[in-house]
């Protein structure tokens, strides 16, 4: 089983953003040996999650009276998705490359400015989330 946290490193010591959660995935392993890796936190992925949230999301949601939450496990199940025993099981986009994922918000766009009558979505640069 894969664990993946996130947080920030103060004078070579790991702070987890949800200390609580961290631990206890921690917990789990008592007593195994366990691999750890870092790497650093994607900033370009970053940018793509608040532009996908609140704008791309938030503008579909809006068209449907729904939250940008719903509108994520709906996309990723028609967009960005496994087959396993015959049913669609979203990815986590966590685990998807750059290009992967921006080519998951251009379809994502594509869609919706399709389905919607009269709905454009700005350009991350027009929001300035660029």
């Amino acid at each position: 089983m894969n664990k993946s946290h996130r947080g920030s490193v103060k004078d070579g010591k790991f702070l987890p953003d949800d200390p609580i959660k961290f631990k206890l995935a921690f917990s789990t392993f008592e007593g195994k040996h366990v691999d750890v890796v870092v790497k650093k936190k994607s900033r370009s992925k970053d940018r793509q999650y608040r532009y996908l949230y609140s704008v791309v999301y938030q503008l579909i949601a809006d068209q449907v009276g729904t939250t940008p939450d719903i509108i994520d496990d709906l996309m990723k199940r028609k967009f960005m998705f496994d087959i396993v025993l015959g049913a669609r099981v979203p990815k986590k986009k966590r685990a998807v490359t750059n290009e992967e994922f921006n080519q998951y918000i251009t379809n994502v766009i594509n869609w919706a400015e399709g389905f919607f009558d009269g709905l454009r979505i700005p350009e991350p640069n027009e929001v300035g989330l660029e």
